[in-house]
């Protein structure tokens, strides 16, 4: 049972989020099993061992937002205060390290944002 909100309380507070995570992997691990969410995390945090970005290249796969993974270097630089050349590298270096860890899944990745995303083609072949 969800506590009652009051309707002027932010939904995307940090707090908030994390709930909202949380109460999705407990759904999760009760429809499926605890097994699979237990390596889906395990696998986020090795991404994230070998290189935060690869992480964070890994969730943004995993929405299937194709008008996410299509945004430019530039537009995805202005979002963290780097420049075009500095997403390039960070993408190429994430790509490399995913390919490290699970390299079956950089493949699929790279089929992803190259198909959707054709400036990310000479990052991450």
């Amino acid at each position: 049972m969800r506590p009652i909100e009051p309707e002027c309380t932010p939904t995307n507070t940090p707090a908030a989020l994390a709930a909202e995570i949380c109460a999705r992997l407990i759904e999760w691990g009760e429809g499926a099993s605890r097994g699979q969410v237990c390596d889906w995390l395990n696998r986020l945090r090795h991404l994230y061992d070998a290189d935060p970005a690869a992480m964070w290249l890994y969730v943004t796969w995993q929405t299937g937002d194709s008008a996410r993974i299509a945004e430019s270097f530039e537009e995805r630089g202005a979002k963290v205060a780097l420049d075009k050349q500095g997403v390039h590298q960070a993408t190429a270096k994430g790509f490399a390290a995913i390919r490290r860890v699970a390299p079956e899944l950089a493949e699929a990745m790279r089929e992803t944002f190259e198909a959707h995303a054709p400036e990310a083609k000479r990052a991450v072949i």
